[in-house]
C-alpha cells in the first residue's frame, strides 16, 4: 500500500510541474480532499510501521503541498 501511495503521489507531483492545478481535475475529490487523503495515508502508515517508504511518502506529500502553495501540517509520530 505504501509503495502504491508513494508512486501515485510522486506522479501527481511530477505532473503538477507541467499541468499545474489542472492535474487535480483527473480526480473526483477536490485538490484539498486529495491532499487530505495523502496526509491521512502518512498518518495511518506511521501509526504502526516505521519504514523508509513511509518517510519517502511523507517527503513527497510535503513537497506536493509546497508545490501547490499549501502548508503541510506534519502528522503526529
Amino acid at each position: 500500500s505504501a509503495a502504491d501511495k508513494l508512486h501515485n503521489a510522486t506522479t501527481i507531483l511530477r505532473d503538477h510541474r507541467t499541468l499545474g492545478d489542472a492535474v487535480f481535475d483527473r480526480f473526483r475529490p477536490s485538490r484539498a480532499q486529495t491532499l487530505w487523503y495523502y496526509r491521512g495515508c502518512v498518518t495511518a502508515l506511521r501509526a504502526n510501521w516505521a519504514h523508509l517508504l513511509v518517510e519517502e511518502l511523507e517527503d513527497t506529500v510535503a513537497r506536493l503541498h509546497a508545490r501547490v502553495g499549501e502548508a503541510y501540517p506534519r502528522p503526529p509520530g
